[in-house]
């Protein structure tokens, strides 16, 4: 498999991934894969329910939890804002992000 650098940072991903919402939902896909094997990458922003969406402090922390729970995982490797959120300030979001990196 080849691998390349994720922009200019240095982590290594696959040029194949595995998408797991749409096609496997809450499905165990990545269980018995050894954790380091695998790099879990996850979005924020988009409606879990009708009001679970945007990216307020209170979303960035909840979505987090859901995607953790959901595969049963320690920890996200990429932590990525899907779109802009035009009802949450900027400054917000990104101390919430950099809360939540300093937590991992």
């Amino acid at each position: 498999m080849r691998f390349r650098n994720l922009g200019t940072s240095d982590l290594l991903v696959s040029e194949i991934a595995l998408g797991t919402w749409l096609s496997y939902g809450e499905a165990e896909a990545l269980e018995g894969v050894p954790r380091d094997r695998h790099l879990l990458a996850t979005k924020l922003w988009g409606p879990m329910t009708d009001t679970d969406r945007g990216l307020s402090r209170a979303q960035v922390f909840k979505q987090i939890d859901g995607s953790l729970q959901r595969p049963k995982a320690d920890h996200v490797d990429l932590y990525q804002r899907h779109r802009y959120d035009d009802d949450t300030p900027v400054a917000e979001t990104m101390d919430a992000l950099e809360l939540e990196a300093r937590h991992a």
